[in-house]
């Protein structure tokens, strides 16, 4: 059933196709979906699960339901879902990407969002959004669409911001993890360009120096 809060951070209605039958259903098309994009994560799903948990703290902290923080936390865990379509000789680079291996790297959100959409699932449909607008920048400097402010839907504003601080404090292959400290200065660099000032605020406030524990 279509919630008015659900529409709003899709930026669109629900499709009027056949529902799921219940939350059971839900959560088993979503398990399958999550242990696939696991495959695709370099922490080995850790990953998605921080920034499930940053997304459902950063909602709550905007004054959204703790129902609709649920939604976003948990479908916010298959944002990287495309990359199943990279090949891991890029996603697993022990070194900096070429400018043509980052263009194929970006296709995942295309990629993310043609897997999880139309499928008549509210929670899908959400996770589809995300998956495609969650590297769109707030000054439209991102990808694939170039949107900015609030065009980018609330719940790929959310989850850029998510996404960036626990990649940043992520040990890579090619670098160290980033105190929380760092990362938070860097992100403050980029109220205003890379994200929306309101959520990167709301996030800070929810997560702060304490977001890994």
């Amino acid at each position: 059933m279509e919630t008015p809060l659900t529409s709003r951070l899709l930026d669109r209605p629900v499709p009027e196709s056949v529902p799921l039958d219940g939350e059971t259903a839900e959560v088993d098309v979503i398990g399958p979906l999550l242990r696939a994009s696991a495959t695709a994560d370099v922490d080995g799903g850790r990953h998605v699960n921080r920034v499930g948990r940053y997304v459902g703290l950063t909602a709550r902290a905007l004054g959204l339901e703790w129902a609709t923080c649920s939604e976003l936390a948990s479908s916010c865990r298959l944002h990287d879902i495309g990359k199943l379509g990279v090949p891991n000789r890029i996603l697993l680079k022990p070194a900096a990407l070429t400018a043509g291996e980052r263009r194929i790297v970006e296709q995942h959100a295309a990629i993310g969002y043609r897997i999880l959409a139309g499928s008549g699932s509210e929670l899908l449909d959400l996770a589809a959004t995300i998956a495609l607008t969650h590297h769109e920048r707030f000054d439209g400097a991102g990808y694939p669409h170039g949107l900015a402010g609030e065009e980018i839907p609330l719940a790929g504003r959310v989850a850029a911001v998510a996404d960036v601080y626990d990649a940043l404090t992520s040990r890579r292959v090619y670098r160290d993890a980033l105190s929380s400290e760092e990362a938070t200065a860097l992100m403050l660099a980029g109220s205003g360009s890379h994200f929306d000032p309101a959520v990167l605020d709301a996030f800070l406030h929810a997560v702060g120096a304490s977001a890994r524990n």
